[in-house]
């Protein structure tokens, strides 16, 4: 997949090259699943980092698309998914849906 980021400054570069708070949306393209393709808007942070959505629809059923910064594992690190948890459950509940991580 490939992933665009928009500044509020109209600045496209990559994300690690502006600074992280200013991007208010990323479109993901060339997914492997259909569904994940399409611009996220920013709607929060998650640990200091901003976490971004789209509404789509999986399985026939209306479902919002996350993609997000897990805050820092057991190691340390961070790592980005784009994700579904059905019926706007928080990420990790039974029903979660994984589809990226980076």
């Amino acid at each position: 997949a490939e992933m665009k980021y928009s500044a509020e400054n109209g600045d496209d570069s990559g994300y690690d090259e502006v600074n992280h708070r200013s991007v208010k949306s990323i479109c993901v393209q060339d997914a492997g699943v259909d569904a994940v393709n399409g611009e996220y808007f920013c709607f929060g942070s998650i640990d200091g980092v901003n976490r971004y959505r789209k509404i789509g629809v999986w399985n026939e059923q209306d479902a919002k698309f996350d993609l997000f910064c897990c805050p820092k594992m057991f190691d340390e690190t961070r790592r980005w998914f784009i994700s579904i948890a059905p019926h706007g459950e928080w990420q990790g509940t039974s029903e979660f849906v994984g589809f990226y991580e980076a």
